[in-house]
């Protein structure tokens, strides 16, 4: 059976969570490394969860433009889904530039 791939807002959307993803860990090794060191084994934990997140990004990204290749963002849009830029988590999130619920 063929599976139906997921629908430009669903690619959207999982963008934005993938990032948000990232951020968080890059936020934990970054408060982490001020306290303890880089060779530490769970420090090498959040590194390879970072590189797994920014792997499954680049994976999905190609992956969406195989399957909507004739795809055109609209024009206040960003045309990386996968890697969103803050208007676009604004928009998708309902929060304005302050990061407060509109």
């Amino acid at each position: 059976m063929t599976k139906k791939g997921m629908t430009v807002e669903e690619h959207t959307k999982m963008g934005i969570e993938l990032k948000e993803m990232r951020d968080k860990v890059d936020s934990m090794i970054v408060k982490l490394s001020h306290h303890y060191p880089f060779s530490s084994g769970f420090m090498k934990k959040l590194h390879k969860a970072q590189l797994a997140i920014d792997q499954l990004r680049a994976d999905l990204d190609t992956k969406f433009f195989q399957e909507n290749q004739k795809w055109s963002p609209a024009p206040d849009q960003d045309t990386f889904v996968y890697y969103p830029g803050n208007k676009d988590i604004r928009a998708a999130t309902g929060k304005a530039e302050s990061g407060e619920l509109k």
